[in-house]
């Protein structure tokens, strides 16, 4: 079953996540802090993490930089209602997969989701490995 590990301070918006993304049948992991988000990312290896920008003590950047010093892999979609271009560029140095900004459609992120694990099974199929699997809904 593919992970998918999001990390924001919003609980409900946490909450709505993890319903959503279960019911298309990924693993969900959710962190509602940076220093958390590095503690699961460890421990859980997701497929892919979804990151909120603005969190308190750590921000989406802080996290990405520590995640990055131990993970330079694993793809990132960055989420922020505060889209400059800088923090777009400063993301870019630190290989975010895709930036995504707030607010956004549920369908929308669920479509990038869905293309970056495309893109990940094709790569673990033709290097031999056993690509991530869904698990097929009832």
């Amino acid at each position: 079953m593919e992970t998918l590990l999001f990390i924001d301070d919003e609980q409900a918006f946490l909450e709505v996540l993890n319903k959503y993304f279960s019911s298309k049948g990924y693993r969900v992991l959710v962190a509602p802090s940076g220093a958390a988000g590095l503690q699961i990312a460890e421990k859980e290896k997701p497929d892919l993490i979804v990151l909120d920008f603005r969190m308190p003590e750590m921000d989406g950047v802080q996290t990405l930089k520590k995640l990055r010093s131990k993970d330079k892999k694993t793809p990132v979609i960055f989420l922020s209602a505060f889209g400059t271009l800088e923090l777009v560029r400063e993301s870019k140095k630190l290989k975010i997969t895709d930036f995504i900004g707030k607010p956004f459609d549920l369908n929308h992120l669920s479509a990038v989701i869905e293309d970056h694990m495309t893109v990940l099974r094709k790569k673990a199929n033709s290097k031999g490995a056993t690509p991530p699997q869904r698990e097929a809904l009832s």
